[in-house]
């Protein structure tokens, strides 16, 4: 495996803190990871940090979002802060992605303003 996740409950939402490196294989199964753990804990509610070195493509991330991920990621909000600027652009990508699939999701460049957007109603 070449990520690994840290959770951490905060009352009100599941913190998870992924690091390792970015490949297109990293991304599905972080975020399956991330799915399963937030239904097994019965949270509706999680901030991703994702601090992953190197950075997969557009099209990689589409492909991500398209290979039935994105329906698990459904019914829960989503916070997603990367510690890497640069990747900002994918990022950006794959909200719109996310959101035109049903996710109630966003990226931030902040995390302080990714956790004030997570905890209101």
């Amino acid at each position: 495996m070449s990520y690994k996740i840290t959770y951490k409950e905060f009352g009100d939402y599941l913190y998870c803190y992924v690091e390792g490196k970015d490949t297109q294989q990293t991304t599905l199964g972080f975020w399956l990871d991330i799915a399963a753990k937030v239904r097994d804990l019965g949270y509706d509610k999680v901030l991703v940090e994702e601090d992953l070195e190197g950075e997969i493509s557009i099209t990689e991330l589409y492909e991500v979002l398209t290979q039935g991920a994105e329906m698990e990621m459904i019914g829960f909000r989503i916070a997603f802060f990367d510690r890497h600027a640069d990747h900002d652009e994918v990022n950006q990508f794959g909200e719109t992605v996310a959101k035109n699939r049903g996710i109630d999701g966003r990226v931030f460049t902040d995390i302080e303003e990714a956790k004030t957007w997570l905890l209101q109603e």
